[in-house]
C-alpha cells in the first residue's frame, strides 16, 4: 500500500515541477502571461504537496 502512495506522490511532485518549468519557460509572451502565471502557481502547490507528503511518509515509515 505504500509503495503506491509514494508513486502517487512522486507523480504528483513532477507534475507540478514541468507545470512550473512549462509556466517560466514555455509559456512566455505578452498573450500568455496570465497562463504563465497560472502554471507557475498551480506547480509549485503541486511540487509543494507531493514532495511535502513524501517527507511524511518516509518519517511515518521511520518512527514505525
Amino acid at each position: 500500500m505504500h509503495k503506491s502512495k509514494i508513486e502517487l506522490y512522486a507523480i504528483i511532485a513532477l507534475l507540478g515541477a514541468a507545470s512550473v518549468y512549462l509556466g517560466g519557460f514555455v509559456f512566455t509572451g505578452e498573450a500568455l502571461k496570465s497562463l504563465s502565471g497560472l502554471c507557475i502557481g498551480l506547480g509549485a502547490a503541486l511540487f509543494c504537496l507531493g514532495i511535502g507528503n513524501l517527507i511524511g511518509l518516509c518519517a511515518r515509515k521511520r518512527v514505525k
